[in-house]
């Protein structure tokens, strides 16, 4: 087949079907959130905990794109990888608060003024390590583990409507 504009082949094999793409889809945003457990467990850089987030919501989103032609089990639904980002947001939010304070207003503040802002650092540090033990209680707990394991266990053997028998090229359109 060709493409739309003309110019660039495509290749249609029989693999390149809605469920297909979604099993897919499904499948690499949990591996690539799973990536960032231990680092986020550690919590040496923020920039993980920020990339989990990003992972669980694209695995929300292809779970609300896809949901027509899926059957998720009932520990693998948008609703439980909402509620483990929520628990992530919350110290995520924290951490930006506490870089945009200490990186780009501290600096520019006269000492009386720093002076004053110390105490409110110090207790938003205390608020980040709280909500960072909440992280860890949450990646360690069951809803995460029941997420994790019926998602893993559904992509083995998908349940899925018919519409995810369709071919891409006849449904996008």
């Amino acid at each position: 087949l060709v493409s739309w504009e003309g110019r660039i082949p495509m290749k249609t094999t029989v693999k390149s079907t809605v469920g297909v793409l979604a099993i897919e889809s499904l499948e690499a945003c949990m591996q690539k959130a799973e990536k960032y457990e231990k680092a986020v467990a550690k919590n040496t850089d923020p920039e993980d905990l920020h990339q989990m987030r990003v992972q669980l919501r694209r695995l929300r989103t292809a779970m609300q794109v896809f949901a027509p032609s899926l059957r998720l089990p009932k520990g693998a639904q948008e609703a439980q990888v909402a509620k483990v980002a929520r628990q992530l947001g919350k110290q995520r939010d924290l951490d930006v608060i506490g870089m945009t304070l200490r990186d780009q207003f501290a600096p520019d503040l006269p000492v009386a003024e720093r002076t004053i802002l110390k105490p409110v650092l110090d207790r938003l540090t205390k608020r980040q390590k709280k909500a960072h033990k909440q992280v860890k209680k949450e990646l360690k707990g069951k809803r995460y583990s029941a997420l994790k394991t019926a998602l893993h266990k559904w992509t083995a053997a998908p349940d899925c409507q018919a519409t995810a028998r369709l071919s891409i090229g006849a449904v996008l359109p």
